[in-house]
């Protein structure tokens, strides 16, 4: 009997190494094709999450499976982090095997994207110029503004919008403490906090909507999508 238990446990652990064996060579190589697949330094890695992953493997289906890259270019915005989460992802063993991801499909994906405050400012060549939310989804800004050699404390509140994969930016009239902005200064700010040049094409999936927060003075995307496959998934459809 202690053999026979003495057996089992053994199984059991050689069961347990392969499984998590063959985790990590399985998101080894979905890291480095998603790299070939993505532009520039992103440093992309991938996480299969759940337990098993052979008998994941085998069926073909995924219960969780995160994708993550760091240092994207959105246009003129650098140093984007964005995520990935595939939730119920089905590939067939055989097209795993052999690299293909032409049959790959997930029931819901959500997007995580982080926008550089710092980034942002400088696109928009306000250098300093800090964010918060301000609540019914929009962004309030702080800056500074000089008139006649003094400078003065600016407040902005911007709508922020997603719409066809672009990043729109509404400046509303701005507020400098009770002075009063020669509206030429007033209107060129303005326009320099209004913008639609910021193309999120190079995100996970493509964007109709999405949700925006400030985080640690960062600018945050958050979507979903249902029911994608390879040919809505980017980051893959582009090798």
């Amino acid at each position: 009997m202690r053999k026979l238990i003495a057996a089992l446990v053994v199984l059991a652990l050689l069961l347990v190494g392969a499984d998590v064996a063959g985790r990590l060579i399985a998101q080894q190589k979905a890291s480095q094709a998603l790299a070939a697949r993505l532009d520039g330094d992103s440093d992309p890695s991938v996480r299969i999450h759940g337990f098993s992953f052979l008998w994941q493997a085998v069926r073909g289906d995924y219960g969780h499976v995160t994708a993550t890259s760091n240092g994207l270019t959105l246009g003129p915005i650098h140093q984007v982090d964005a995520q990935v989460d595939l939730y119920d992802a089905a590939l067939p063993l055989s097209d795993a095997l052999s690299g293909n991801v032409e049959h790959l499909t997930a029931q819901r994906a959500d997007l995580r994207a982080v926008i550089p405050g710092d980034q942002l400012a400088g696109f928009l060549q306000q250098p300093g110029m800090t964010f918060e939310s301000a609540g019914d989804g929009m962004v309030r800004v702080h800056t500074t503004i000089a008139i006649s050699g003094r400078t003065f404390p600016i407040v902005v509140d911007i709508d922020i919008s997603v719409t066809d994969d672009k990043l729109t930016l509404s400046a509303r009239p701005i507020s400098a403490a009770g002075v009063q902005v020669p509206a030429q200064i007033a209107d060129d700010l303005k326009n320099r906090l209004t913008t639609d040049k910021i193309p999120l094409t190079a995100l996970p999936f493509p964007l109709q909507s999405a949700d925006v927060a400030v985080q640690n003075g960062n600018l945050v995307l958050t979507a979903s999508a249902t029911k994608v496959d390879a040919q809505r998934l980017k980051w893959i459809a582009a090798g």
